[in-house]
């Protein structure tokens, strides 16, 4: 009886292991993706969309739960705790399969702080032309999430 309880210890040990070491990046490199034209794009459309006063753009932003904040509270993150967190996050909001989560690219995402918030997205598993994009709070809470 031990020895089997032992036998479903281990393996219990072993695949919790797998599991959260495929939602964490390489060890000594960081979580998030560095700056690229791709977070250029995202920062630009973030400071766009946060700053419009349009009635539709206002609308959507409401919805998704986006902040209306100054350009300059837009920035793209590059702490080693936060990407971490963040990575953390992003996959597993995103649901990837296990097959995903084994890929290297899974194991960075580009964040970028909207003010308080968090918007997080890995282009390299795209819907065609669309990105999830995921909204966290400062304690990476998913909020909302929506494709861009």
């Amino acid at each position: 009886m031990f020895r089997a309880n032992l036998g479903v210890f281990a393996l219990f040990v072993a695949v919790t292991a797998m599991a959260s070491s495929r939602k964490r990046p390489v060890s000594g490199t960081t979580a998030c993706f560095g700056s690229d034209d791709y977070s250029s794009s995202e920062i630009s459309w973030l400071k766009t969309i946060t700053q419009s006063t349009n009635a539709v753009d206002s609308a959507w932003r409401v919805q998704v739960q986006l902040p209306t904040v100054d350009d300059t509270a837009v920035v793209a993150v590059s702490d080693s705790t936060l990407c971490a967190e963040g990575l953390a996050a992003h996959n597993a909001a995103a649901q990837y399969p296990d097959s995903d989560l084994a890929d290297t690219l899974s194991q960075k995402v580009y964040l970028i702080r909207v003010g308080t918030l968090y918007v997080a997205a890995n282009p390299h598993f795209a819907s065609g032309e669309w990105v999830m994009q995921y909204l966290f709070n400062s304690t990476f809470t998913l909020k909302s999430s929506f494709m861009h």
